[in-house]
């Protein structure tokens, strides 16, 4: 029970002094309306599954385009992972240095083992190259002052100011 003082004491002094600088309106809206709007591991979980059915409905659209063709579910995995992962977080086209943990066990350690994993490699590289073709990156992050793919057909446009001579005087006349 003597420890709720200085719990008390370590809230009006922390680090940024959230608390102890904000006033009561400013107090309520900190510490419980912003972090009740955005948490950040509800919105993480949104976003991903979001991302994850964009990746679904690209995939469809890739196996109707190559109706013949068979994909391995390691390389359809792939894929899915290469866009969402590339919605989510940006970046190139180029996997992660290790695949998922789901390949590390003893079961996939076998030829046939690195096979699934080279399909889930070349799906990924496919996964990302398509949500970049898709141009849907630009969208799924929060905009800035400076414009971006996503909205730039919003912009006006900016006419270029065309510099005027000055007029010539007398003096400068007969300076030449």
């Amino acid at each position: 029970m003597r420890f709720w003082p200085l719990v008390g004491i370590c809230l009006i002094c922390s680090g940024c002094g959230t608390i102890g600088k904000c006033t009561p309106g400013k107090l309520l809206r900190t510490v419980f309306l912003e972090p009740a709007v955005y948490c950040e591991p509800k919105d993480d979980a949104r976003s991903r599954a979001a991302y994850r059915r964009a990746s679904e409905e690209a995939w469809n659209q890739v196996r109707q385009a190559s109706a013949g063709t068979a994909f391995s579910h390691d390389f359809e995995s792939g894929f899915k992972d290469g866009y969402s992962e590339y919605l989510y977080a940006g970046g190139s086209t180029v996997p992660p240095p290790v695949p998922p943990r789901r390949y590390w066990n003893e079961k996939w350690q076998n030829p046939e083992g690195h096979q699934a994993i080279e399909d889930w490699y070349a799906g990924y590289r496919e996964g990302t190259a398509a949500a970049i073709s898709h141009g849907r990156r630009p969208c799924a992050m929060v905009p800035s002052g400076l414009p971006t793919a996503c909205c730039v057909a919003r912009l006006p446009e900016v006419v270029e100011p065309v510099p005027t001579p000055l007029p010539a005087t007398d003096e400068s006349v007969g300076q030449r």
